[in-house]
């Protein structure tokens, strides 16, 4: 028997075929997999930034949107206390309050008819006495409320007729009230000009303000009082929810 010296030819061996084909498949799904991985990775990234992109321009015009809108709500209060400033200078406006005038009276309660936004106007002197026009709720009648010796300093709430006069005491609220103990007074005062103050809860339970305040001097330039234009915070809320920015925004 001979044995044949002829080599074996590289067609016919089959492990030899097997190893070369994952030789050149492996790299090969090995590019693929990377390629599409980058791809998803970049589209993933830039479809993200869009988001994040229109999410923003969403959110500052919003923001611009609710801010003109508390701009126009808010300028009211320094409005008002820059009219009594005016008319307290003139002298058109006393700030005598132990004994209230009709005047008086119908001068805050007018403006508190006229800006609905408005909660409370203070009048508090330097003798500690006071005088303030009330809005209980959104849309009910306005009250007047007074606080002087004549009511041993406590707070006397009288309802009011269509023309701002006093109808009938509603109620007196204990115990005393000096409006120079009070923030939107005190902080006033310290800062001798026309300021916001902080966030402070009411005289009366359960309430919650923040004021627009400003000294008021005689025509000699002596501090004879501060006026107060309080804005509770759940009326503002009922504003911000009031003024839909989007169909699915929040205002807070």
């Amino acid at each position: 028997m001979v044995a044949s010296d002829r080599p074996q030819q590289d067609g016919l061996n089959p492990s030899r075929n097997v190893s070369l084909a994952r030789m050149l498949t492996v790299p090969f799904i090995l590019q693929v997999i990377v390629v599409v991985g980058l791809v998803g990775y970049l589209s993933y990234h830039n479809g993200q930034r869009a988001v994040e992109d229109l999410t923003g321009q969403l959110m500052s015009g919003m923001g611009k949107r609710v801010e003109e809108k508390l701009v126009s709500y808010l300028a009211t209060p320094r409005l008002t206390n820059q009219l009594i400033s005016d008319a307290v200078q003139r002298g058109e406006l006393s700030l005598n309050l132990a004994q209230p005038s009709q005047q008086q009276e119908r001068y805050i309660w007018q403006h508190m008819r006229l800006l609905s936004n408005l909660t409370w106007i203070n009048l508090g002197t330097e003798q500690g006495d006071y005088l303030a026009a009330w809005r209980p709720h959104l849309g009910e009648p306005l009250q007047l409320v007074f606080a002087n010796r004549s009511t041993q300093n406590y707070n006397q709430y009288y309802a009011t007729d269509d023309q701002g006069n006093q109808t009938k005491l509603l109620n007196t609220e204990k115990p005393v009230y000096d409006p120079r103990t009070r923030p939107w007074y005190q902080q006033a005062v310290a800062a001798k000009q026309a300021i916001w103050t902080g966030i402070y809860p009411g005289f009366s339970t359960g309430t919650i303000f923040i004021a627009g305040s400003q000294p008021l001097y005689d025509p000699t330039g002596k501090l004879v009082g501060v006026s107060g234009v309080d804005l509770s915070l759940v009326h503002l809320q009922t504003f911000l929810m009031q003024n839909k920015v989007s169909q699915t925004g929040e205002i807070f």
